[in-house]
């Protein structure tokens, strides 16, 4: 149970005047008086830990990211919608200039971190004039809270088809669409398998949907697949929710045969929903959603691109040899590289990998692709930071970033893992990528990409809930 009251009032009695750039700190020791404890970040650089990695930290301890919350300026006041006592806003970094950073608390009345801000959320003008996107947090940890929100949340909860329609990512438009598209799988069909066995599940194949495949490096995945599946688009989330278990391969698995060993993925997500359409508790139903046959972690490794996330500085391939001395700031310096381009970059191999003189780790990566004006060139090599989340695997799952340092639990490798801390994820959000998957038959080997999905629920109260006991939708037939 944190006291909010107790944290807002040691805050006000603890802020300066003026801004002493100790935010994360302040911040934190006032959370910590209404009694939770706060796990500090591990530092991007020197011993301080920055105030825009205080997220992950928030959430551990039963603060929650508020969906849809907006920036409101008024009268040169920027404040966000729905802002309440206690809330905390965690405010991104704005590189060369706050590279921090920035963390406060609203008091009610006014937005406080080390000093009391006097312009709302942005400690600076940098932060006004730029408009700098932010994450909005709010405490639910005692068990009514969390039970009211879950109860909102569930109300409101969005649910996706597993699939988009083509390469571009397109939505199919109803599910007469979906279904169409799926009339051309040949196999894994509901609720009985084309070996007339039980099958509680679909398959979503290459044959329809070779947009969310993605081939690793396999021998029998060449031979069977010379050209290599991208990974264009994910198999995404079906319905807000919460990852509980995971099993991660570091490669596929083998299966003994009389003509020698098959590959298989046997990767696989389970994500726990909860849906409460009317408004008592009678109406709720907790389900989840299971995603069997992903990718295993080599094949990500094999598909080495990556999204630019801040604008880089980048210098060319000869800036190698001055990169250790005083000279690397200026010698052989090129444009800079816009945030949101594309490279590609295999951090495994040591020589396309440096530490300059100023101790930071650059990689030599070619261009894919430029975002934004630049005089850099779609397939130059060049010299550029590759460390403190610069750059992040274009098409990795989004929920790896979740068990990546400095989080809590780490990505464990070929077991079943239950989450201690289990991981929100909404819906559309990237859940994995069709993996290889060989089986055998009469005439030989079928190889195909896949995924099998189920939907399936425990909940004692899944007949009441079939028969809708809030008699939602009754007055509008």
């Amino acid at each position: 149970m944190w006291n909010i009251e107790t944290a807002v009032t040691h805050l006000n009695n603890k802020a300066k005047s003026g801004s002493i750039s100790r935010c994360a700190t302040f911040v934190r020791e006032a959370i910590e008086a209404g009694g939770i404890k706060i796990r500090i970040p591990a530092p991007r650089s020197g011993l301080l830990a920055s105030a825009c990695d205080y997220g992950p930290s928030l959430v551990e301890q039963g603060f929650k990211p508020i969906e849809n919350a907006e920036l409101v300026i008024s009268d040169g006041i920027y404040s966000v919608s729905g802002q309440t006592i206690g809330d905390i806003v965690v405010i991104e970094r704005i590189p060369g200039k706050h590279d921090d950073g920035h963390i406060a608390m609203y008091n009610g009345q006014s937005w406080v971190s080390d000093f009391k801000q006097a312009y709302g959320i942005y400690p600076g003008k940098a932060y006004r004039t730029a408009k700098t996107p932010f994450v909005l947090y709010r405490y639910a940890g005692n068990q009514s809270a969390k039970k009211e929100e879950q109860r909102n949340s569930a109300q409101l909860i969005k649910i996706v088809y597993p699939i988009p329609k083509n390469e571009r990512g397109q939505e199919f438009s109803n599910l007469d669409d979906i279904m169409a598209h799926l009339n051309g799988e040949s196999t894994g069909h509901y609720l009985l398998g084309r070996n007339g066995m039980w099958h509680s599940g679909i398959h979503i194949t290459n044959a329809t949907t070779p947009w969310c495949a993605l081939s690793g490096h396999a021998i029998t995945e060449k031979a069977a697949f010379p050209l290599p599946y991208k990974g264009k688009q994910p198999i995404r989330c079906m319905a807000d929710g919460e990852i509980v278990a995971y099993r991660m391969n570091q490669d596929y698995l083998p299966l003994g045969w009389k003509t020698g060993s098959l590959n298989l993925s046997g990767s696989f997500v389970l994500v726990r929903h909860y849906i409460q359409p009317g408004e008592t508790q009678k109406s709720g139903l907790h389900f989840y959603t299971l995603y069997m046959h992903l990718a295993p972690y080599s094949a990500y490794q094999a598909n080495p691109t990556w999204i630019v996330q801040d604008k880089l500085p980048t210098y060319s391939p000869e800036w190698k040899a001055v990169a250790g001395t005083n000279a690397y700031k200026d010698q052989h310096k090129l444009d800079a590289l816009p945030k949101g381009s594309i490279i590609s970059w295999d951090k495994k191999d040591s020589q396309r990998q440096l530490k300059a003189a100023n101790g930071r780790l650059y990689g030599l990566v070619t261009i894919e692709k430029i975002a934004g004006s630049s005089k850099l060139n779609v397939g130059t090599q060049c010299w550029t930071l590759v460390d403190n989340n610069n750059i992040l695997p274009e098409i990795e799952p989004s929920w790896w970033k979740q068990l990546a340092s400095p989080s809590k639990e780490m990505m464990q490798f070929d077991k079943v893992v239950s989450l201690t801390t289990p991981i929100t994820i909404k819906a559309g959000e990237s859940i994995g990528h069709m993996g290889f998957y060989q089986a055998p038959k009469e005439q030989g080997i079928d190889s195909r990409y896949q995924v099998h999905i189920e939907c399936i629920s425990s909940d004692e109260n899944l007949p009441q809930f079939l028969q809708n006991p809030d008699k939602v939708g009754h007055d509008k037939p």
